[in-house]
Parts: structure tokens; sequence; C-alpha cells
């Protein structure tokens, strides 16, 4: 049976709760329908420490013999490592890549030319059913009229490839 948050830590995230797992020195990781959540202890208790909607999440890799859960962001920002105390849990990496996987409707790269970077384009889905479209580099890259003009051209390729 899955171990449950303390009921202070659960209050924290709100929705509902679909994997809880603690982490090591007592932080928790929350998955929600919505959002995934890190609860930390403070002098005070407890603290949401981050909180971030599904569609900020590029991906994740999941390290069995770590059990060490790598989170990346599509904004490119410094990405989470969540390592779990329990050496073997099944549910919250299942959870994880379930959830990242509704957020996405369509995902392509495309090299920038003159560039060793990448632009990844996708289309996600909010948690009420709105899409939306996301277009980030894999590096910085330099904002040019060429670069505005590809951007544009593949925000109006994705918007086609999903019929809207």
């Amino acid at each position: 049976m899955a171990k449950k948050a303390p009921a202070a830590v659960a209050a924290l995230v709100p929705g509902r709760h679909l994997a809880v797992v603690e982490l090591l020195d007592q932080h928790w990781a929350i998955a929600t329908i919505d959002t995934i959540a890190v609860v930390t202890p403070d002098e005070h208790g407890w603290r949401l420490a981050w909180s971030r909607p599904w569609y900020d999440v590029a991906g994740g890799d999941w390290d069995e013999d770590e059990h060490t859960l790598t989170i990346t962001w599509v904004d490119n920002s410094t990405g989470a490592t969540l390592t779990t105390l329990d050496d073997a849990p099944k549910h919250f990496p299942r959870v994880f890549k379930e959830r990242v996987d509704s957020s996405i409707v369509y995902v392509e790269f495309e090299r920038i030319p003159g560039s060793r970077a990448q632009l990844r384009a996708s289309v996600r889905r909010k948690p009420d059913g709105e899409l939306f479209s996301q277009i980030s580099a894999t590096r910085d890259v330099r904002r040019t009229p060429e670069l505005d003009e590809q951007l544009a051209q593949l925000e109006r390729r994705l918007w086609e490839i999903v019929g809207l």
C-alpha cells in the first residue's frame, strides 16, 4: 500500500492527489491532475517548495537504480531532481509519465539554421482542455528576423497539424 503524506503536507497541495512519494530529507512529491509539487520541512512545519503545471514539464528521466526522477522544464530553467526514500516506487514514476503525456497533443523538433540549437515546438493541453502552443530552444539563441520568421512558420504549422 502506498504511503500517505502527513495531513499538513497534503493540505499544502490542492486538488486530487494521484500519487504521493516521500523523498530524501523528509521532502514529499505530490502529483495531482493539474500539477507536480514538492513540499519541504521548515522551522514552522512544512512549506510548499514549488508547484508547476504539467504543461511546464518537458520530460523526465527515471533512474531505477538510483530511484531518482530528473525533471526538465520547457523553459530550460534548472530542472528538479527527486530522489525517493523508497528504492522501488512504481506508482509515482508511472503517474508522472501519464500526466506529462496527457498534456502533450503534438511535439516536433526543428533545427535552427547556422546553430547547434533546436526548437522544441508543441501543442499542449491545459487541465481545462484549452490548447496552446509552446516553442522553446534547446539552448540560448540570439533573436534575429530570420529566427522570428522560422518561429512564425513553425507555429502556423503546429496549428495546421492539430487542425486549428
